[in-house]
């Protein structure tokens, strides 16, 4: 009966010991998942505010495009009134030109 009690004693001293193991092996998993979920949402975080960044500067390059575009279509825009304005200029100042010139034919015939 001694001889079954010390063996039953070591066998669950020997399962103790596992079962501690085990424990502490779960423990510092525990821990190590806990701290790479800290990573992650420390660095997510960091990941999430740059693709923020990246997504503000696209649009800031876009408004600068359109920007631009409205700029370049503006100035063609006045140059083409420009141009109008000094044909109708130029061409006004030919007609008083020569409106100028039929009069004074006019008056040097008479």
């Amino acid at each position: 009966m001694e001889e079954l009690y010390s063996r039953e004693k070591a066998r669950l001293g020997r399962v103790f010991e596992v079962t501690e193991e085990l424990d502490e092996a779960n423990r510092v998993a525990t821990a190590e998942l806990g701290a790479r979920d800290d990573w992650y949402v420390q660095h997510m975080q960091l990941f999430e505010q740059l693709n923020e960044a990246i997504q503000t500067r696209y649009t800031m390059i876009d408004r600068a495009v359109e920007a631009a575009k409205t700029i370049v279509d503006a100035q063609e825009s006045f140059r083409d009134r420009m141009e109008e304005t000094l044909d109708a200029v130029k061409d006004a100042a030919e007609d008083l030109v020569d409106g100028d010139d039929e009069d004074d034919t006019e008056e040097d015939e008479s």
